[in-house]
């Protein structure tokens, strides 16, 4: 759970970051995550943004060889 933490703040852009937490961290389904973040981003953005952060959390597991 440590590196989880450490990986998850190796995320540099706080929107990537505030869209991770609300999806992934407080356990919320795609479409909510889409409906809270659409008002001021397009559906696209945001799932480009879901992947960017999964992606950087991925990364830093692997080379932790937790994955």
């Amino acid at each position: 759970m440590r590196e989880i933490d450490r990986a998850f703040e190796l995320i540099e852009d706080d929107e990537v970051m505030d869209i991770i937490k609300h999806r992934y961290v407080n356990a919320r389904k795609h479409k909510l995550t889409l409906l809270k973040y659409t008002a001021s981003t397009s559906a696209a953005t945001i799932n480009r943004r879901i992947r960017v952060g999964v992606a950087t959390i991925a990364d830093h597991l692997k080379l932790a060889e937790i994955i």
